[in-house]
């Protein structure tokens, strides 16, 4: 019998909720963002930063026992996950280019 393995999402941003998105096609995702505000728009279905068509978050977001997306703001959640991929904020220039490391 094969195991579900649960994927955990960390930074729900417009990078990390369609990787969430698309993994819960196929696998258990766990979306966790620190921001309130953005995991109660996200659980309405309501994507601020447009990546994400609304069907496709509302289709994500009806989560069965082998797959589909959860959204929380409990760090508490994230246990138990078999895979973690941290996304984090691009820092940008003021006309919206990545500024590159110092290295």
């Amino acid at each position: 019998m094969t195991q579900t393995k649960k994927i955990a999402i960390i930074g729900l941003g417009y990078v990390g909720l369609p990787l969430a998105v698309a993994f819960a096609t196929k696998y258990q995702v766990l979306g966790f963002d620190s921001n309130p505000q953005r995991v109660n728009a996200l659980k309405q279905g309501q994507d601020d930063t447009q990546e994400i068509s609304l069907r496709e978050l509302q289709v994500a977001l009806k989560p069965n026992k082998k797959i589909g997306l959860r959204i929380s703001i409990n760090p508490k959640e994230l246990t138990g996950a078999a895979i973690y991929i941290v996304t984090v904020p691009t820092p940008i220039t003021p006309d919206n280019k990545p500024i590159s490391a110092p290295f």
